[in-house]
């Protein structure tokens, strides 16, 4: 007997409601093992099948396709197995669930249902406004936030905690920051990449890195592969490689973009595939026998904010390693996604895609940060305005007074029923944001970002969120983009140009001017240097920033 799975929406909530039953929601991922455990003990028995069936209505959603259900629901990891009211409020949940746990589980809470309604209504988890503190946005958090870090920082092994250890990618903007800044950040920051490339979580045959380690010195990974990762990562090691001067980067830089373009990109469809599924036999073999084995399949689904930072990793890496044909997959991408996942209208999470699903926040700024990307390396115009069109849907479909929803439209059950306010999503937002006022001149973008960071600050502030964009962009609102102009004919601005993008840095942002011969002009809040008409000027002019 299979289950009778159900999607997320309203059909299967309304038939719980209209038959009285709870719902069972199993939130699962392509790439995940214990999923696949799961579906092949678990849900494959016969008994906890007939349960199901009979006594429950039961949904299944892929945490990838349905970021924001996950982002409400998910017990602690995959799979997250949730018991939900018909209303869609949470009674319980876990992870994984052995068949006979989930028998006495869906036995004992069914039962409760049919005999103790009220109790078990009364006890469920409902959705509420959340109050947001009060706080004032300032250098005093990026300093508390530094000491913070400084607790969480792994001495011997780099990374952050003493257990399991995840990349992290959304951290190293501001770890790079830091850097810069010294206070004993470069060497923490060096410890960790060697460390990371060095052990198990860097796949040193095929290339690309592994979800996590289930081990504080890196070993024992979960060996899923993730488009979201090994973008940033790529990003993170062609930057350490430009900053940090370690050989070791550069290689990893290579290995993990080869990978991407070769296993990940469809060069057909123009874009990257999700995620590459775990399979540990695989992965343990020596690289002579693993040619001869086929490789765990691809999630060919395309998602809008993973592919958007694979753009931008890939633009970096072009600029970086001096491979123009990673340029010309880049920038093919970002079409397709303007083609597919933006209507003019709305920002698509997915794409095949359809009017159910919400639209989040995450997609949206994923997607303004590579036009902005797009722009620098190109120096088209065209890539700042559709940019603009981004930015003013985000404010418009996110939007408040303050920080930005993380999803555009609600749905009537559920934890669904209330948005949030990610602080750290809504930093990397204030960051991109930033960048845009600082090309175009418009004060609206400014203003939002301000707010964004004015209304999260008392969140920030209580270490209520690990939040670590969000200090980021405090940073460069503090401290300044630094503002590097180019004018002259595109054509002759070339040398300049690349030697830049050679040694690109998230605090800068290039902006193109026509004009007579080729220089640079470099500014941080209204102080300018320059002109420079060689690099050798211009690259000193951005070291005494």
């Amino acid at each position: 007997m299979n289950v009778n799975w159900f999607d997320w929406g309203s059909d299967a909530f309304e038939r719980a409601r209209a038959e009285n039953k709870l719902v069972l929601l199993d939130i699962t991922a392509s790439w995940c093992h214990w999923c696949h455990v799961m579906d092949s003990t678990t849900y494959a028995d016969a008994t906890v099948a007939s349960i199901l069936n009979e006594r429950f209505v039961a949904v299944r959603v892929d945490t990838d396709r349905r970021p924001e259900v996950n982002a409400r629901y998910n017990m602690g990891g995959w799979p997250s197995t949730v018991v939900l009211t018909p209303e869609g409020n949470v009674i319980t949940g876990a992870t994984y669930i052995a068949p006979s746990e989930m028998t006495e589980m869906l036995q004992k809470v069914d039962t409760l249902y049919k005999t103790d309604k009220g109790s078990l209504l009364q006890d469920s988890q409902t959705p509420t406004e959340f109050k947001m503190p009060t706080g004032k946005a300032g250098s005093h958090l990026i300093e508390l936030y530094r000491s913070w870090l400084e607790e969480l920082y792994d001495n011997q092994h780099g990374g952050f905690g003493r257990s399991s250890k995840f990349p992290q990618t959304n951290l190293y903007g501001l770890l790079f920051a830091l850097a810069s800044e010294g206070k004993g950040w470069k060497d923490r920051v060096v410890l960790t990449l060697q460390r990371m490339a060095g052990g198990a979580l860097f796949d040193r045959i095929e290339g690309g890195f592994f979800r996590y380690a289930t081990q504080r010195d890196w070993s024992e990974p979960h060996y899923e592969k993730m488009l979201y990762d090994n973008a940033r990562l790529l990003s993170i090691y062609a930057r350490a490689y430009v900053t940090l001067g370690d050989s070791l980067f550069r290689k990893v830089a290579e290995k993990t973009a080869d990978y991407m373009t070769s296993v990940l990109y469809d060069s057909k469809e123009r874009y990257f595939h999700g995620s590459q599924d775990a399979n540990e036999t695989y992965y343990n073999l020596p690289a002579a026998e693993r040619s001869k084995n086929k490789a765990p399949g691809t999630d060919k689904m395309l998602y809008t904010n993973w592919n958007a930072h694979a753009v931008s990793a890939i633009l970096r890496a072009s600029g970086v390693l001096k491979k123009d044909e990673y340029k010309t997959i880049a920038l093919g991408v970002l079409d397709r996604l303007m083609e597919r996942c933006f209507d003019g209208e709305r920002v698509y999470h997915s794409y095949p895609h359809d009017n159910t699903t919400p639209s989040t926040l995450q997609d949206a700024v994923a997607l303004l940060g590579a036009l902005l990307d797009a722009y620098q390396y190109t120096l088209d115009s065209t890539y700042v305005m559709k940019a603009i069109d981004i930015a003013d849907y985000a404010s418009a479909a996110f939007g408040s007074d303050g920080a930005l929803y993380d999803i555009a439209n609600t749905e009537d059950y559920g934890l669904m029923a209330v948005k949030r306010k990610d602080a750290d999503d809504n930093g990397a937002a204030a960051r991109e944001l930033l960048k845009l006022y600082t090309l175009t001149g418009e004060e609206k973008y400014k203003t939002i970002a301000t707010n964004i960071l004015n209304e999260l600050a008392g969140l920030v502030e209580s270490k209520a969120a690990f939040a670590p964009q969000y200090i980021e962009a405090l940073l460069y609102e503090t401290k300044g983009l630094v503002e590097v102009t180019l004018v002259g004919d595109v054509s002759e601005l070339e040398m300049l140009h690349k030697s830049i993008l050679s040694k690109m840095d998230e605090r800068i942002v290039i902006k193109h001017e026509e004009g007579k011969g080729s220089a640079a002009t470099v500014c941080v809040h209204e102080t300018c240097k320059g002109p420079f008409e060689n690099p050798e000027a211009l690259f000193d002019a951005l070291e005494n920033i």
